[in-house]
């Protein structure tokens, strides 16, 4: 749990796209849907909607950060 909860965008970053891609095909099986795994357990609900978090910040975080390098990049100009 202290690992889950202390999870930062750093780590997020560091996940492999390999990774990544494995857990969207993970969580695009209708298994996998929200009340389904709800129903099941409503610790593994809760672990599936951090999971479905973390890769959502994943894929904000590679738009975001080329932005943030360019705007960074363009501060150091002026």
């Amino acid at each position: 749990m202290k690992r889950v909860r202390d999870f930062k965008e750093e780590q997020v970053r560091s996940i492999s796209a390999i990774k990544i891609a494995k857990l969207k095909n993970f969580i695009n099986n209708p298994m996998f849907e929200r009340e389904k795994v709800f129903n099941a357990s409503k610790a593994a609900g809760n672990l599936s909607l951090w999971i479905r978090a973390v890769i959502e910040t994943y894929d904000a975080l590679l738009v975001v950060d080329p932005k943030r390098f360019e705007l960074k990049a363009s501060e150091t100009v002026l």
